[in-house]
C-alpha cells in the first residue's frame, strides 16, 4: 500500500502541517475498510487526523473552544445564546440559532468574545453552498469553505463563519 504524502506547496494551508501519521491513519482506516468491509474501526483509526484538523483550525482561526452552539451571539455581539430551550431546528427569530442544514455548531472565542462559528456538512451541494454565501450575507459574516472537517475527516467540509473585519491567516 503506497500512503499519500503531505500535499506539496500550492495546497490548502489547513493541511500544510498534518503528520505523516495522521496521513496514514486516513490511509490505513481507508485500506483496512475496503480490504475487511468493516466500517467500525473508522473512530479510533481517525482519531490523530481529528486532533490535528481541530488543533490547526484553534490555530489558523485564532479561537479558544466555548460551550456554545448557537450564532446568535456572533451575529448580534451578545453574550449567549436568546433563543431558550429547546430550540427549533426550523427557529425562525433573529438572529438565527445556526444556519442552514449545520450539524456539530460550535461557537468559537477570540479574546473571550465570539469569533467564529463551525459547522460541518456532509454533502456540500450547489443549493446548500449558495445558501450558505446568503446566509453570510444576510449576517454581515464572511464565510471559508474548508476540507479539514474533524467530525468526519473523510467524507465532512468545515464551513466558517467569522466576522468581515477579521481574516484568518
Amino acid at each position: 500500500m503506497q500512503l499519500r504524502q503531505v500535499p506539496e506547496s500550492g495546497q490548502s494551508n489547513e493541511y500544510s502541517t498534518i503528520t505523516e501519521s495522521a496521513w496514514r491513519s486516513v490511509w490505513m482506516f481507508k485500506y483496512d475498510s475496503e480490504a475487511n468491509g468493516d466500517m467500525g474501526t473508522q473512530t479510533s483509526s481517525n482519531e490523530s487526523l481529528e486532533t490535528e484538523f481541530r488543533k490547526r483550525f484553534k490555530a489558523i482561526f485564532d479561537v479558544d473552544e466555548s460551550d456554545g452552539s448557537c450564532i446568535a451571539p456572533l451575529i448580534a455581539g451578545i453574550n449567549e445564546c436568546p433563543h431558550g430551550w429547546p430550540i427549533a431546528n426550523s427557529c425562525q427569530q433573529t438572529p438565527p440559532h445556526q444556519p442552514p442544514r449545520g450539524t456539530h455548531g460550535e461557537l468559537w472565542l477570540r479574546d473571550g468574545e465570539p469569533g467564529a462559528y463551525s459547522i460541518h456538512v456532509s454533502d456540500l451541494e450547489r443549493d446548500i453552498l449558495a445558501a450558505y454565501l446568503d446566509f453570510a450575507d444576510l449576517h454581515g459574516l464572511e464565510v471559508r469553505f474548508t476540507a479539514a472537517s474533524w467530525i468526519n475527516p473523510q467524507r465532512a467540509v468545515c464551513v466558517v463563519f467569522y466576522p468581515p473585519e477579521w481574516r484568518p491567516e
